[in-house]
Order: C-alpha cells, then sequence, then structure tokens
C-alpha cells in the first residue's frame, strides 16, 4: 500500500522544477574578487608565494565541530583557518548574484527563493594537510549550503570528494598557471573530505549560503496519483482497538533542529514534502514534519574497517523532533515507528551514518557493528485521530484542552467523542491523574465510561486526597459502582504485596472516610483489604530469616 504513495511522489516532480543535483560547480575570474588582509595589505590573483607567508602569518590551526564541542586534532583535521574578521574581500555584486541563482537551480531550490552568502573564513592546506570525512555545521540560521571558492595558486592533489547517498563528485582543483578561481556549492548535510595537498598550497574561501523563506504555491504541488494512493491508505479498515492510521515518509537529505523547516527543505524533499502537504489540506490529513533517528545493528564479517553486513540482527526508529505546518516546534514525546508505517526513496543504507561502533567478540556474541542515522521525514494522519494522538504525544496539554472545553455545560458530546478516542492513551499514560478523571467522569455522568476510566488504578492510591473525590462519585453513581470500582483496584496484578499496599496509616484514613459522609460498605472493604494484606505479609515472613524478622517486627506490630 505505501509503495504506491512512493511511486506517485517518484512519477510527478512538479515539471516547473529541473532534476536537481546536491552540487554546483563553475568558475569566476581574477577580476571578479578582490581580497585584502587585515592590516591593509592587499592579496593579488593569481596569489604570489611572499602573500601566502603573509597569510599563513595571521592564520591558526583549524577546528572541528564534533556534536556538542569544538576540537583540534590534527590527525582529522590539518589546515589552517583566516577567520573572516581578518579579510576584506569584495566581489563583483552582480556577477555574484548570478552565479547563486545558478547555484539556486542547480540545488533544486524553489523559484521563489534567494540565496545569500556570508563569507565565513579563509583555508591554507599545504604540503601534506588534509580534512577527513566531515560534515559541515549550520552555522548561520537558514544555512542550507557551503561555497568553496579556490583562489588561483599551483598546487596539486587536495581534491574534494562530496558525496550524497551512494553517489560522490570529486571537485579537482589542481591548478599550476590559471587566472581562475574554481568554485563549488553544495548542500550542507553532504560528508565531504579534501584530500593530502602533495604539492604547493591550496588557498580557499568559504562561504555560507542562507536560503531566505519563499511561500508555497499549492497550486504546482497538485498530485492527483499521490491523492489517491493517500485516501486509499487512510481508508483501509484497521482493528477496533488498534493504533491510529499514521504514515511516515522518509526525506532524502539531513537535517537539524535549527534547520528542519517547510521552507528550508532542499531538492527533491521539497517537492515530495510540499506535494504531501498539498495532498493532506485536500484530504483532511494533519501535516507534520519530524526528525528520525534510526539505529541498526548488524552481524558483520569482523573487518573493523571495512566490514561486511550479513544480517540485520535488530533495528529501532523513533521520531523525537516536532513541526507543525507553521513551522513550529512541538513539545510531542518520542514515537517509535513501526516499519508498516514507514516509506521512503533512498534507502537508509545508502545514506552515511553520523555514529559508527564496532564488537568484536565477547564470549557468545560479537563481531556485530552499530549504525545510526539520523533522518527527517514528513508524518501524516487523519485529523479525526487529532484529539486521541494529542493524549499520546503531549498528554498533558492535551488534557489541559479537555478541562477548558468541560467549564462549557454543553460540550458533553464532543468530549465524550474525543474520550472514547483517546482512551487507550488516557489509559496507558504515566502522567494521568485520578482527580483529573474523576472530574472527566462527572461532568460526561457515563457509569459505564467512568468505570473503564478509573479503573485501571490500584490500592495503593489511597490516601486522604482522594477520599473526597470517591464521595462524588458515590453521590453520583451509587455506593454499588464505586464498592465496584474499588474491587478492580483490588484485582490490579501484582505478585508482591507492598505494591499493592496502602501507602497511609489506615486508621487516619478510616477516621477521614467516616467523617467525609462515605457510606461504610465502602470503609468496611478498606478495613478488610488491609488486614488481608497483613495476613499475605505473615506469610510471606515465615520464609524470612530471624535477623530481618527482629528488623521488622516493630513495622509489623504497628500495623497490626
Amino acid at each position: 500500500m505505501l509503495s504506491k504513495v512512493t511511486d506517485a511522489l517518484g512519477k510527478t516532480i512538479p515539471q516547473t522544477h529541473q532534476a536537481s543535483k546536491f552540487y554546483s560547480e563553475f568558475e569566476l575570474t581574477s577580476d571578479d574578487f578582490s581580497i585584502g588582509i587585515d592590516d591593509g595589505h592587499p592579496i593579488k590573483l593569481p596569489i604570489v608565494a611572499d602573500d601566502i607567508q603573509k597569510l599563513l602569518n595571521i592564520s591558526h590551526d583549524a577546528k572541528f565541530g564534533l556534536r556538542e564541542d569544538t576540537l583540534l586534532d590534527k590527525q582529522i583535521r590539518d589546515t589552517k583557518e583566516i577567520s573572516a574578521d581578518k579579510l576584506q574581500v569584495k566581489c563583483n555584486e552582480a556577477r555574484l548574484s548570478d552565479l547563486l541563482n545558478k547555484v539556486r537551480k542547480d540545488l533544486g531550490l524553489s523559484e521563489g527563493s534567494k540565496l545569500t552568502a556570508h563569507l565565513h573564513n579563509m583555508l591554507i592546506y599545504g604540503q601534506g594537510q588534509f580534512f577527513k570525512p566531515h560534515q559541515d555545521s549550520e552555522k548561520l540560521e537558514g544555512m542550507v549550503a557551503t561555497l568553496v571558492i579556490v583562489l588561483p595558486f599551483p598546487h596539486i592533489g587536495g581534491a574534494m570528494l562530496i558525496n550524497h547517498g551512494d553517489e560522490q563528485h570529486k571537485f579537482v582543483t589542481e591548478n599550476i598557471d590559471s587566472q581562475s578561481l574554481k568554485c563549488i556549492a553544495f548542500y550542507a548535510d553532504c560528508p565531504h573530505e579534501v584530500k593530502k595537498i602533495k604539492q604547493g598550497f591550496r588557498v580557499v574561501l568559504t562561504y555560507n549560503l542562507v536560503l531566505e523563506n519563499q511561500e508555497i504555491e499549492f497550486n504546482k504541488y497538485n498530485n492527483k496519483e499521490l491523492e489517491t494512493a493517500l485516501e486509499t491508505y487512510f481508508e483501509e479498515k484497521k482493528l477496533p482497538d488498534s493504533e491510529p492510521r499514521k504514515l511516515v515518509f522518509l526525506l532524502d537529505h539531513r537535517y537539524t533542529e535549527h534547520s528542519l523547516n517547510w521552507h528550508m527543505l532542499k531538492g527533491s524533499d521539497r517537492d515530495n514534502a510540499w506535494m504531501l502537504l498539498v495532498a493532506a489540506k485536500k484530504l483532511d490529513l494533519k501535516p507534520y514534519l519530524g526528525l528520525v533517528d534510526l539505529h541498526e545493528v548488524w552481524d558483520t564479517d569482523g573487518d573493523e574497517e571495512n566490514p561486511e553486513l550479513y544480517e540485520l540482527i535488530d533495528s529501532s526508529t523513533t521520531l523525537s523532533y516536532w513541526i507543525n505546518e507553521h513551522n513550529v516546534s512541538l513539545p510531542y514525546a518520542g514515537y517509535s515507528i513501526p516499519r508498516d508505517e514507514l516509506c521512503w526513496q533512498i534507502e537508509t543504507s545508502d545514506l552515511t551514518p553520523f555514529e559508527t561502533e564496532y564488537e568484536g567478540w565477547m564470549g557468545n556474541y560479537g563481531n556485530t557493528a552499530d549504525y545510526w542515522y539520523r533522518r527527517a521525514a514528513v508524518v501524516l494522519w487523519n485529523t479525526s485521530d487529532q484529539p486521541a494522538l494529542e493524549f499520546k504525544y503531549n498528554y498533558d496539554a492535551a488534557m489541559d484542552n479537555l478541562l477548558q472545553m468541560m467549564k462549557k455545560p454543553d460540550q458533553c458530546e464532543q468530549v465524550l467523542e474525543i474520550v472514547k478516542k483517546a482512551k487507550r492513551y488516557l489509559l496507558k499514560s504515566k502522567s494521568k491523574s485520578f482527580k483529573d478523571l474523576v472530574r472527566v467522569a462527572l461532568y460526561l455522568k457515563d457509569a459505564p465510561m467512568a468505570q473503564s476510566l478509573l479503573s485501571q488504578f490500584s490500592m495503593n492510591l489511597f490516601t486522604e486526597g482522594i477520599i473526597d473525590e470517591l464521595v462524588k462519585l458515590q453521590n453520583l453513581f451509587g455506593i454499588p459502582w464505586t464498592l465496584a470500582l474499588l474491587k478492580n483496584w483490588r484485582d490490579q496484578k501484582s505478585k508482591y504485596y507492598r505494591a499493592r499496599d496502602i501507602k497511609v496509616s489506615i486508621d487516619t484514613l478510616i477516621s477521614s472516610m467516616i467523617a467525609s459522609g462515605i457510606d461504610k460498605q465502602l470503609v468496611k472493604f478498606l478495613f478488610e483489604y488491609k488486614l488481608h494484606i497483613i495476613k499475605e505479609r505473615s506469610k510471606d515472613d515465615k520464609k524470612s530469616k530471624p535477623a530481618n524478622l527482629t528488623r521488622s517486627l516493630d513495622e509489623r506490630l504497628d500495623s497490626l
């Protein structure tokens, strides 16, 4: 069923957009640029040997980012860096604008969007220097790509390898006697590396390319085949107690929490996501963007450097960060995505993991490789399932909204409908509050529904704080109903009596119950239950060591 969704996306990329690449390569001339350093000294192009030394004098060893840290490790990155504030760089604005427009088209960015270039630094690679495979961090709000401009100076080596999925582009920068500046722009999430310089110096300017937001042109993203596939998928019948149907379409590029935005999607991701968004609007589906963490454990041949993968042992796919159609982040809980809700166009195994770990033989197990990936996704579900799923992913906010609805006396039908759909999450949530659910039960005045909502608690809930709630339930639903509720609590399964015990003083509790006007049948039930727990504990105590019995004597006598 999901394959029809993927096929529909693949066949109908809007004709207004040409096939996009993950890079854009071009050249500038020396006349297009002027460069100076902070002491006012101009750097002529092509660069001469004396100027190389002047640049090196104001440079420092380049660091690199690893998650939240910034590190200096010449085994990973060996190059010199000059920060942008020490440089005066001017470019022919008209020429640069034309080239950024070419980059936008090559990368498949929207016609209505605009790229701007922000100088980040100058890098100088000398003989033997390099930068191992890495991915650029998003240094500015809205950054989608990196621009590298290689200035003319004789060097051999220093090719840049840029990867996207299973594709690779080799950007050769060798120039012995060139007047031109070789340039390449590529998506910031593309892993890339700079090979060792064999001779000379490779001098580059790097820019952060920022995309200005553009409005979604809905009429360009109509996809009838996709709409039919989604309609069929969401109309397929499921068992009455099953989860609401959801669809999670994995995107191809990598994003962070800062860059995940409907307007900032890259290449085919934008086309696919916007087609899903437009279809969702027509079919009354709720659209979201999310970040998905994927973890795979593979059986391998034992080669730590380049293992051959034999069998997938275990995998997990968790959606951990959400934004709505208005690019507002949501405090939704993580969601473990079942495989039958997932679809994609590029296999995760064709992408570069952001972390790997190898474990050799350890007794009876080992020779496994762990791979962690992060992908973005479009998530859809029926608008009619929204109230229920709000309780699944953001229980506290959903309950607050429900309690606000209950302030109006004419909302009973709507509240009941929400409760029916969300009941599975109301009962399972660790955040559930007995008092909140009592308020819902009293508002609905539906005895079977109230019993269903409140029966999931256990006797260790008993404190003086719930007595007033029990009185309200007794007065509305009657004594037999309330007694049945307590019996349900008593019968909650737990083999340990302590997990079923009443945690407060029984004499204080019973005195409070009598004073509150609660029926004596309920008081008698509670007293007999406490006595039953004491008897159970006495049976267990027969198996205890004498020292343990001595230590617990005062507590046991106090209970009795």
